[in-house]
C-alpha cells in the first residue's frame, strides 16, 4: 500500500472514529402508557421513575391518553 492510500485510510479511520464518538450520548428518555387490566388509558396516574444510580426520582402524571414521557 502507498504512502497516500495509507495516510487516507488512517485519516478515513480517524475520522469514523471521532464522528461516532460524537454519536454517544448518556441521555436518554423513557416514554410509555398506563393501562388498567383491560387495556383501557389510565388517565391522571402518578409515574414515579427512580435512578438506580443516583436514588433521584422524577414525578409525573400522566395525561388524558395514559401518556407519559421523562427526559
Amino acid at each position: 500500500m502507498s504512502l497516500s492510500k495509507r495516510a487516507v485510510a488512517c485519516l478515513s479511520a480517524i475520522l469514523l472514529s471521532a464522528i461516532s464518538g460524537f454519536a454517544q450520548s448518556n441521555f436518554g428518555s423513557i416514554r410509555g402508557v398506563v393501562s388498567d387490566g383491560s387495556g383501557a388509558a389510565v388517565p391522571a396516574a402518578k409515574v414515579i421513575i427512580t435512578d438506580d444510580g443516583t436514588n433521584a426520582k422524577i414525578t409525573l402524571i400522566t395525561g388524558a391518553d395514559g401518556g407519559f414521557s421523562a427526559p
